[in-house]
């Protein structure tokens, strides 16, 4: 079949773009995972049926789901719609017959409701959240979990991670993990605090990328518009990379291609595009913490004051050194000469980005960002 040609009424009605939508069956979302990984110039056609098939179940009431199903099962004993597959260019062909001209012209729409419909008939003795893939016998239920609602949805694993979905996102997952592997599939934005178990890696899938972690907290965020995949790092270290189309290793992870390896305050913008990655800093940096994130954790790790942040007459290469060992960057000076430079101020309640305004601004430097890196660039200063 040629998919090249689908528009969204297409995939709608193509039961295995439907398994793979309703996480039914491990072939069906393998093989589609890969074809729109290698087919992002489709990604806009791909939106748009997500939307048609969501529209279409979740939008629809069940007593309008037995009038349409009881009104075209009829149409097609009766043969006023008759469905035939062209193998030609695998759409759906639709002649009707009896039909006024209106009819016609939403036909496509038509067959797309009445598969979906049908489909969801079919499936509907299934739990909402949980699906049992088909074609694996034995197979753990999956559960997918949507977030329709404005604020935050928080979600708690059977292994104690947590998962904060933000509005419009899903995700699915094992009802029970695997035991040499945590596995979740991603669709949106969500924020993740995984629970550390070297003995069970954790991934994170959206189409041809994967995040994988022992235990750390880390935000994923996906950009169908934009086409970009942005990953960030709370705690811990990650890796990210691509995944290839060889199955997965003799350690039963997915094998990889190229990627890159992240840590706290650093994130990596995937493009699906170009399939290039680029490294750099967080937004917004945050202190490293050890254990919980609030303020007092900071303390407590670094053995430091509330007073850490006020500078009296200090060098500017003992201010960098603070800097670099409570957000856990790396901060370069390009001229040596202003490791000598003398600040004094209280940067307490500033960012990061704040603090190095403040004190570039004094000693006459100014900063920038390279790759995950500070740059402090300024004159020749004795």
């Amino acid at each position: 079949m040629d998919y090249l040609l689908y528009e969204p009424e297409d995939f709608a009605s193509d039961e295995s773009y439907l398994r793979y939508y309703f996480k039914l069956n491990k072939k069906d979302i393998a093989f589609w995972e890969s074809w729109i990984s290698n087919h992002p110039e489709k990604l806009d056609v791909i939106v748009n049926a997500d939307e048609l098939i969501s529209l279409l179940s979740f939008h629809v009431s069940e007593d309008a789901v037995e009038k349409e199903l009881g009104r075209l099962m009829s149409d097609i004993k009766a043969g006023a719609i008759k469905i035939t597959p062209d193998k030609t260019n695998a759409a759906k062909k639709v002649s009707a017959k009896a039909r006024p001209l209106r009819y016609l012209k939403i036909v496509s729409f038509t067959l797309a409701a009445a598969v979906v419909l049908v489909f969801l008939a079919r499936i509907t003795i299934l739990a909402p959240s949980a699906v049992v893939d088909a074609e694996t016998p034995g197979m753990t239920a999956s559960i997918t979990k949507t977030n329709n609602g404005a604020g935050t949805m928080l979600l708690t694993l059977e292994d104690s991670s947590v998962v904060t979905l933000k509005p419009g996102s899903s995700v699915t997952y094992a009802a029970h993990f695997a035991p040499d592997k945590r596995e979740i599939m991603l669709d949106g934005e969500a924020f993740f605090q995984v629970s550390k178990n070297p003995a069970r890696p954790f991934f994170v899938y959206y189409g041809n990328l994967v995040t994988h972690v022992l235990g750390t907290s880390f935000n994923v965020k996906i950009d169908k518009v934009q086409k970009k995949i942005e990953v960030a790092v709370r705690t811990g270290r990650v890796e990210v990379y691509e995944k290839n189309n060889k199955g997965t290793s003799k350690q039963n992870t997915p094998q990889k291609e190229k990627g890159v390896v992240l840590t706290p305050n650093q994130k990596v913008i995937y493009t699906i595009d170009t399939k290039s990655f680029e490294a750099t800093l967080v937004d917004k940096p945050m202190p490293l913490l050890a254990h919980h994130d609030n303020v007092d954790t900071v303390t407590t790790v670094y053995n430091i004051s509330k007073e850490t942040f006020v500078f009296k007459s200090e060098r500017l290469a003992d201010i960098i050194k603070v800097l670099e060992d409570v957000y856990g960057i790396d901060i370069q000076v390009e001229n040596d000469h202003l490791n000598n430079c003398h600040f004094s101020g209280d940067l307490t309640r500033m960012d990061l980005y704040g603090k190095l305004d403040i004190i570039c601004k004094t000693v006459g430097a100014s900063y920038k960002i390279t790759g995950t890196s500070i740059l402090i660039k300024g004159k020749n200063l004795q």
